[in-house]
Parts: structure tokens; sequence; C-alpha cells
């Protein structure tokens, strides 16, 4: 079915930018701490959704937040299933 596949890879695309959207939300954080530029605001409502549940199981490891790693992975192995599915369709 084409449709499946079409939708498929809109999903695996929209994967793709919040993962980079989280590298760009963890870079952006160490020029930008208190999240007062706009881009880093943005970025913080964008990926927040996601990191936020993960950051309430994962604990932090000193000062260090590792939750957008987790994210991270989370997303890419979604990704990685979902192109498996996009295969088979």
């Amino acid at each position: 079915m084409p449709g499946l596949a079409l939708i498929l890879d809109i999903v695996i695309t929209f994967l793709q930018i919040m993962t980079w959207a989280i590298v760009g939300r963890a870079l952006i954080s160490w020029v930008d701490p208190r999240g007062t530029n706009p881009i880093s605001r943005f970025l913080f409502e964008l990926t927040e959704p996601i990191v936020g549940p993960i950051r309430s199981v994962v604990p932090r490891i000193g000062m260090i937040d590792i939750s957008p790693i987790f994210a991270i992975l989370l997303l890419q192995v979604l990704a990685r299933m979902l192109s498996q599915v996009s295969v088979g369709a």
C-alpha cells in the first residue's frame, strides 16, 4: 500500500527532525542555560513533551541531565522499527 509507506516516511522524517532538535537543545543549553534566547525557547517547547517524561524516570548523574540521550535513543529505535515496517509494506 503506497499510502502506508508515505505515512511511515513522514513519521520517520518527523522522528529524525525531533532527534536533531534534541541535539540542538542540548548544545544550545551550554551557551544559554536559562533559555532566554528565542531559539532556545523554541527548541525547549518543541522537545519537552519527549524529554520531560523521560527526565522524570531517568535520574541525573550529578549535574548532568542524561534524559536527552535516552530520548534520542528512543527516537532512533522507533525510526529503525518503522523503517523495517516500511520496507515490508
